[in-house]
């Protein structure tokens, strides 16, 4: 009984505390502070221009055409070691003969040619400064370099170079030189454009003597 009574005092005094802290006075709320201000948003810059597009270039001149090419032809070379040749050679597109020209006078009716006139000159143009005259080829014994060996063979043109045309030059055969003619005459008449000439062909035999076959052409 006494427990029962003891609980429902503890429940008394509970409520009466309830009562007065219900009844009690609350503290005044402070008053809520002011809210700051929002700062303002920078201005926003201005958009930057485009740039410029650059022109496109000018588009290159297409080149013509090239023309077709030649059908190649096959090059065949070939070298020798120095002036002495020991096989036959084939010059299939011809072959120029050189060799110049030996200008020489004389103011005698009767010469002799000189071996230099042989060896250096394809065509001797003779002047005669006298009244007709006789031109004898050199001895075979002076040509020591001149066709040397045998069946050797070399053309050469004599030419009366004289304008006067009563200057006759005669062509006589030297020592060893067998001088042998086509025509009865052995004679280059003189004429005014001094072109009349003799085609010598000299051919050295076996004997070492020279065979001499003229042709005489004039104007």
């Amino acid at each position: 009984m006494n427990k029962i009574i003891g609980f429902i005092a503890v429940i008394a005094l509970a409520v009466g505390i309830t009562g007065v802290v219900k009844n009690g006075q609350v503290g005044v709320q402070g008053d809520k502070g002011t809210q700051g201000i929002q700062g303002e948003q920078g201005v926003k810059g201005d958009r930057g221009s485009q740039g410029v597009q650059g022109e496109r270039g000018v588009q290159g001149v297409k080149g013509d055409k090239g023309a077709t090419g030649a059908i190649g032809v096959p090059e065949r070379l070939g070298a020798i070691s120095g002036p002495d040749v020991y096989f036959p050679m084939f010059f299939h597109e011809g072959l120029t003969d050189g060799g110049g020209i030996r200008a020489t006078s004389t103011v005698n009716s009767a010469e002799t040619l000189l071996a230099a006139d042989l060896n250096k000159a394809k065509v001797i143009a003779y002047t005669l400064n006298v009244q007709d005259a006789t031109l004898t080829l050199p001895a075979t014994s002076t040509l020591s370099s001149f066709i040397q060996q045998a069946g050797e063979f070399r053309s050469i043109f004599i030419r009366n170079a004289t304008t006067t045309a009563s200057m006759d030059l005669t062509i006589a055969g030297g020592t060893g030189m067998n001088l042998l003619v086509a025509s009865s005459t052995k004679v280059i008449v003189g004429n005014t454009s001094g072109s009349n000439s003799a085609r010598l062909d000299f051919v050295r035999r076996a004997d070492k003597d020279i065979d001499v076959t003229m042709s005489i052409f004039l104007k």
